[in-house]
């Protein structure tokens, strides 16, 4: 199996290009700019939500059935070691995953079964997405790799921000970039491989490569190189200067546009997970294992917990104890508190496990070892609660949902994973590893998909909302952000 550098390095190696000549420039100029090698490579819920112990058909563990390959969600597993974890709660549920993912019955007028990794497809799908500003010294690299097939993945790691980009320094982003507020934009060197939308004025003083089409509301000013791979769109009466000639493989095309917010921040597109998880303090799988939904709240003694596949729930997670979970299967885990430990707080994967992790409260990171660099896909996190959220780098590797708190990026290493935060900084770069079979971890579920969708991550296996209904897309516009139609797919970007 390759390593995430060996990965990374092939997606330096392999990544094609606007111009070959102009991507090698490139290329060169980054490692100087970096001061070292490239490393490149929807609804709101109103109702209550009831928890469903279905068993879906097909085996959810074939190809494109999420990180992991193959399941080991063998039911069954009791707690663990010195686990206080007595007196189950969840009214005698039954643990039923068996191959495929623990489901929730989503409310509307039709309920329906959805599996609980549906949700990374519309808030995992980009490596980088801030609802506010993102403000880094250091500026932003991402690359993509795909832990299923072990290869890397260039076009896929996007990086949307509704508000403001503050960084002097080089973006290099192997996927769509998009920046929707007008504040002016002042970047050493911006690289992207994918589509370019601005709704700012743009002065980069190094290299301006893009591999796809490359959207300008106002003026842009290049001191260097300009290489673009698409058509250029500007609006009318505005500006783009070059001091080497502009590079472009399409067309020049003035009209008028705006620049949508990449990320969907609005109250009513953040789900409203506590009804969820108040739902499943009722129905859930703690009795199969004994599992006490106050155990983790200062146990007396050190806890070792094994959470084979199903749903569980806690009150929250608050230990002066050492913590370690062991996921042996493919587990829904709900917390209606924080999680805020002073004692090691440690979760595990078994191969081929997985976890969707539902938090009510806020997420304190400190003292947290979560995931796997070789597969951050198989974890996902949602976070519904505000204020700083730190992410030790260093001891997380997951894709971290939380649209209400200010992520601050620390430590020296890089980030295995995604990112969406109300604001996004760090002092140094933001370098993020993006495992791109997070956009298909729910492809094994084979569900019915709904018999109407208003929007984004409704439908099943790259299918589009398209007038209400779900079907192929038929352009790039029936897809959302930063997917684009291919075959009739919805799919990352490729080059």
């Amino acid at each position: 199996m390759l390593t995430p550098h060996e990965r990374s390095a092939i997606a330096l190696e392999t990544s094609a290009s606007v111009s070959r000549i102009a991507r090698a420039a490139v290329a060169r100029l980054s490692l100087l700019a970096w001061g070292g090698t490239a490393c490149l490579a929807c609804g709101t819920v109103t109702d209550t939500v009831a928890i469903s112990t279905l068993t879906t058909s097909g085996s959810g563990a074939g190809e494109g059935s999420g990180a992991g390959g193959g399941s080991s969600a063998a039911g069954g597993s009791s707690a663990a070691g010195s686990s206080s974890a007595a007196g189950g709660s969840g009214g005698g549920q039954t643990n039923q995953c068996g191959d495929t993912y623990p489901q929730l019955l989503w409310p509307s007028e039709a309920p329906r079964p959805v599996c609980t990794p549906s949700f990374a497809r519309d808030r995992m799908s980009q490596a980088l997405c801030s609802c506010g500003d993102v403000d880094t010294f250091g500026g932003i690299r991402t690359e993509a790799f795909d832990s299923i097939t072990e290869t890397a993945d260039p076009g896929a790691a996007a990086v949307g921000i509704n508000g403001a980009y503050q960084s002097p320094s080089p973006m290099s982003s192997a996927g769509s970039v998009t920046v929707a507020t007008s504040t002016a934009l002042l970047i050493h060197l911006l690289d992207v491989q994918g589509e370019l939308k601005l709704a700012g004025a743009l002065e980069v003083t190094g290299p301006l490569t893009v591999a796809g089409d490359a959207w300008f509301a106002e003026s842009v000013k290049a001191l260097s190189l300009v290489a673009i791979g698409g058509d250029v769109y500007q609006v009318p009466g505005k500006t783009l200067e070059a001091t080497v000639p502009l590079g472009t493989e399409g067309k020049l095309i003035a009209e008028e546009f705006s620049v949508a917010p990449p990320c969907r921040c609005d109250e009513d597109e953040i789900s409203n997970w506590t009804s969820v998880i108040e739902s499943a303090s009722e129905q859930n799988d703690n009795a199969s294992i004994g599992l006490d939904a106050a155990a983790l709240l200062q146990p007396p003694s050190a806890i070792d917990l094994t959470l084979p596949c199903g749903r569980f729930y806690l009150n929250g997670i608050e230990s002066a104890e050492d913590v370690r979970l062991l996921v042996v299967g493919r587990v829904a885990l709900f917390v209606a508190g924080d999680v805020a430990s002073t004692g090691s707080l440690q979760i595990e994967l078994a191969p081929g496990a997985e976890l969707d992790w539902f938090i009510d409260g806020q997420l304190d990171l400190s003292t947290l070892k979560l995931g796997e660099a070789e597969r951050p896909a198989a974890v996902r996190v949602y976070v519904a609660g505000d204020g700083e959220l730190s992410v030790p780098q260093d001891d997380v590797f997951a894709n971290l949902y939380a649209p209400r708190a200010d992520v601050v990026l620390g430590g020296e290493s890089d980030f295995f994973g995604s990112v969406f935060g109300h604001t996004v900084g760090s002092l140094g770069a933001i370098v993020v590893h993006y495992d791109a079979a997070v956009q298909r971890v729910a492809d094994g579920c084979a569900l019915e998909e709904p018999p109407s969708c208003s929007g984004c991550g409704e439908c099943s296996a790259g299918r589009a909302c398209v007038g209400g209904s779900c079907a192929d897309c038929g352009d790039d516009a029936d897809c959302c952000w930063p997917l684009v139609c291919n075959g009739g797919r919805c799919s990352a970007f490729e080059e």
